[in-house]
């Protein structure tokens, strides 16, 4: 979609996001290269599926096959996140949030999950956040999917 780059915590190079909506631009079924057709690019889920709501499956799927999706409750503390690992302390819930789970790790002594969040790169730790581990810190692992590529259908 052809939106602009905003600021959500409004302190970076770009202007703040607006209040209102964006209107839904036209879905144009065409790829910005000629060299393959917009039909033959497009590839496809075999499935879909719920990873089981616990850690270390959550950790066994992300080591299988790759990073997950998930949904975080987000709280008014999380707009503020700059660097670090990340927990609720302040704020009243503002709903949830769609982001990818790309691994774990640990700083300090400190578990966390690494995630990247579909903001722009000035937010956070360059677009990427460090969520506390081993407390379901948000419900992070309460809603993750995964999906396995076509790869009978694989167009190339």
């Amino acid at each position: 979609y052809p939106f602009p780059s905003c600021e959500h915590r409004g302190k970076g190079r770009y202007p703040p996001c607006p209040h209102q909506l964006y209107p839904t631009p036209e879905c144009i079924k065409r790829c910005d290269t000629q060299e393959i057709d917009y039909e033959k690019d497009k590839t496809r889920a075999n499935t879909s599926y719920n990873v089981y709501p616990a850690e270390k499956a959550v950790m066994k799927e992300i080591m299988l096959r790759g990073p997950v999706g998930a949904t975080l409750h987000v709280y008014e503390d999380f707009l503020d996140y700059q660097s670090g690992v990340y927990f609720h302390v302040w704020g009243g819930h503002l709903g949830e949030h769609g982001i990818r789970i790309l691994g774990w790790g640990e700083e300090d002594g400190v578990p966390y999950w690494l995630i990247a969040n579909s903001w722009n790169e000035d937010w956070g730790e360059k677009g990427y956040m460090r969520v506390l581990r081993g407390r379901n810190e948000g419900g992070i692992v309460d809603q993750v999917t995964a999906g396995l590529p076509d790869l009978f259908n694989f167009p190339y």
